[in-house]
C-alpha cells in the first residue's frame, strides 16, 4: 500500500498529521481551528471544516519536511496519548475522517513522509540501543520486574485467553453494541514477556513517552538490552504485515473483542488476533516500526482465513516497540538508570533530584 494513503486510513495517522500541524504554527490550535467553542461544541458543518481546511493549507510544506526531531516525538506522544479501543473515537479523530480534510491532510502527510527525521519511522528494530523500561507503581509502593517468558508462559497465556474467550461467549450479549468492555488489547502479555524500545537523543528510551493508555507514572528504570546472536524478528511496518501475522497464525477473539472493537471500529463481525504461542514457535521477537503503528494502530485490519473472512485490530502497542517471545534472545542488564518526569514534560536522570525514599 502507498504509505502516505496507509496514513491518511489510519485514526491514528491522521491525528498524528493534524498533532504535528499544531506544534509547527503557533497561530495553529487544533481544537480552535476544529471550532471548539467555550461550551464544547464542534461545528462538523461545511463552514467549520472548511475553516479546518483553509488553516491547514495555510502552513508551509516546507514547515513539515523540516520538522525537528523534538516536533515530530512530541506530536507522537499525543498521537499516542489519544488513542482509545475501548470507545468511540472521540471527536476531533471524527472530524479528521472527513473529506473536507483528506486534500490538506494528504499534502501534511507527503510532506512528512519526506521529512529527514522520519527515515527511521519504517525501520526494523535498532538491535543496538534496545532498554527495558519498568515503572514506580505508586499504588503499591514499589517497582514492576521484567523477567524473560517461558515457554509454559505462552502456553499458559494460549490458556487464559481461551478461557476468556468461552467466559464471555457464555456471559456477554452477541449484539457488538451492548455496553460490555473487557479485554481489548492484542499485544504479547504473556507473564514476563519483555517489551523494548529503542533509545534516541530525544529520549532515554521510546516507552517513557509512547505508552497508550500509561497510568500517569512519573518515575521509571532505564536498563540496556543486549540481543544475542542474529534474532528472528518479524516486522509490522504497514496492515498487511499485521494481517499476514494474524492469518499465519490465527486465534478467535470475537467474544471477548467484540464490543470493544465494534466501539473503535464501527465494524461488527468475526474477530481474530495473533495466537501468540504460535508465533512464538517461529520467530524470537515482532517489532512494530512507527510507520506500522500510524498506518495500521485502531482500524480493522481484513483478515482472510481459511473458514471465511475476519478483521483484527492493533491495539495496546507502543510505537517502535519489540516484543520478545524467544527467553535466550536478550539479556537485560540488572543496573538501570532511574528517571523521573519533571514539570517540562522531560525524564531526567533520577541523580538530579533529591530522592526522598
Amino acid at each position: 500500500m502507498d504509505p502516505v494513503q496507509a496514513l491518511l486510513l489510519c485514526p491514528r495517522g491522521r491525528r498524528f498529521c493534524a498533532s504535528l500541524a499544531s506544534h509547527l504554527d503557533p497561530t495553529f490550535e487544533l481544537h480552535q481551528v476544529l471550532n471548539r467553542t467555550a461550551h464544547g461544541y464542534v461545528d462538523y458543518g461545511p463552514s467549520g471544516l472548511g475553516a479546518s481546511a483553509d488553516a491547514l493549507d495555510s502552513i508551509p510544506t516546507s514547515a513539515f519536511t523540516a520538522s525537528s526531531a523534538s516536533d515530530l516525538l512530541t506530536a507522537l506522544m499525543e498521537t499516542v496519548g489519544y488513542a482509545r479501543y475501548w470507545q468511540p473515537p472521540d471527536e476531533i479523530d471524527v472530524i479528521l475522517d472527513s473529506h473536507e480534510l483528506g486534500r490538506p491532510l494528504r499534502r501534511i502527510a507527503e510532506a512528512i513522509s519526506a521529512a529527514p527525521h522520519t527515515r527511521w519511522f519504517g525501520s526494523p528494530a535498532d538491535l543496538t540501543s534496545q532498554r527495558s523500561v519498568w515503572w514506580y507503581d505508586e499504588h503499591f509502593g514499589g517497582w514492576g520486574t521484567v523477567e524473560r517468558p517461558t515457554t509454559a508462559a505462552w502456553n499458559d497465556w494460549k490458556t487464559e485467553l481461551i478461557e476468556e474467550e468461552n467466559r464471555a461467549a457464555r456471559d456477554r450479549p452477541s449484539d457488538p453494541a451492548a455496553p460490555y468492555s473487557g479485554f481489548w488489547w492484542s499485544t504479547p502479555m504473556a507473564a514476563g514477556s519483555p517489551e523494548t524500545t529503542r533509545a534516541t537523543n530525544e529520549i532515554p528510551a521510546l516507552a517513557l513517552d509512547f505508552t497508550e493508555d500509561d497510568m500517569g507514572w512519573d518515575r521509571a528504570r532505564v536498563s540496556p538490552v543486549a540481543v544475542d546472536g542474529n534474532p528472528r524478528i518479524y516486522e509490522i511496518t504497514e496492515p498487511a504485515d499485521w494481517a499476514r501475522l494474524v492469518e499465519d497464525h490465527p486465534i478467535e477473539v470475537t467474544a471477548s473483542r467484540r464490543h470493544d472493537w465494534y466501539n473503535t471500529t464501527g465494524r461488527a463481525g468475526r474477530w481474530h488476533m495473533p495466537d501468540w504461542a504460535s508465533v512464538a514457535e517461529q520467530f524470537d521477537a515482532v517489532h512494530l516500526t512507527v510507520w506500522g503503528y500510524l498506518t495500521t494502530a485502531g482500524n480493522a485490519v481484513p483478515v482472510h482465513l481459511l473458514d471465511g473472512d475476519s478483521a483484527s485490530v492493533l491495539a495496546g502497542w507502543t510505537p517502535d516497540a519489540t516484543h520478545w517471545l524467544n527467553p535466550a534472545a536478550i539479556s537485560i542488564s540488572d543496573s538501570p538508570t532511574e528517571y523521573r518526569h519533571n514539570k517540562d514534560g522531560l525524564w531526567t536522570e533520577a541523580s538530579a533530584w533529591r530522592l526522598d525514599f
